[in-house]
């Protein structure tokens, strides 16, 4: 289980918890929705996100192109 904390300008603007099982998975996911979000979310629509595991540790955070932009561990 991942937690994806979508982000603006470093601010939480949503959150969602996926039960994939892979952080590769997580991402291609993340990128598939990242369209919908910004129009849900106009005015504050994600320019990164944070992805954690179940322990709530971070994996990495993520330009919305995909391109790291944090520590990966």
């Amino acid at each position: 289980m991942f937690s994806i904390e979508w982000l603006h300008n470093g601010a939480v603007v949503d959150t969602e918890t996926s039960l994939l099982q892979t952080v590769e998975e997580v991402i291609e996911t993340a990128r598939l929705r990242r369209v919908s979000l910004s129009i849900r979310l106009r005015g504050r629509a994600p320019d990164s996100y944070r992805l954690k595991d179940a322990s709530g540790n971070v994996i990495g955070v993520y330009s919305i192109d995909g391109k790291i932009d944090a520590h990966q561990s």
